[in-house]
């Protein structure tokens, strides 16, 4: 198994646990329905009833400038935040195991984006303009340019 197998594995098993913990969080828990007391007698020649299409909605009600920040979307944050700190505690453990250090590894990553950050600054200054009045997509296509100098 390869390195770059290795860290691919890594990353879906990451995203997966991301994903899993973001719709339990945001999940609604739903109270089980009361026993009827009698059963209902069951149709004699009902033909099957036809599958209803998908409905989805969502109405949200909340103070003006709250953000769409609710106490579900706080329960779901911290789940996932939960589950964020389980999969950094696993990736680490997994470095250890391939005799990779995890404290080399994250400072070589913050030396790296230094570096890019840096290159697109002196880039932006060069051009004569500020990272504040640049779009997204303009930052992205220096910081695509700076990641050249990596290899």
């Amino acid at each position: 198994m390869t390195d770059q197998h290795k860290r691919s594995l890594l990353k879906v098993a990451a995203l997966s646990a991301l994903a899993s913990a973001a719709l339990m969080g945001c999940g609604k828990k739903e109270e089980p329905a009361p026993a009827p007391a009698a059963p209902a007698p069951a149709p004699v020649a009902a033909a099957p009833a036809a599958p209803e299409p998908l409905k989805v909605a969502f109405a949200y009600v909340g103070p003006v400038g709250d953000g769409g920040w609710t106490f579900a979307h706080d329960n779901g944050r911290k789940a996932v935040e939960k589950e964020f700190g389980d999969m950094l505690f696993s990736l680490v453990n997994a470095a250890r195991l391939y005799k990779i250090d995890p404290d080399a590894a994250l400072e070589r990553t913050n030396l790296k984006f230094i570096k890019r950050f840096n290159y697109l600054e002196e880039q932006t200054l060069v051009k004569g303009r500020s990272l504040h009045d640049m779009s997204l997509a303009e930052m992205d296509l220096i910081w695509e340019e700076a990641k050249k100098f990596d290899k």
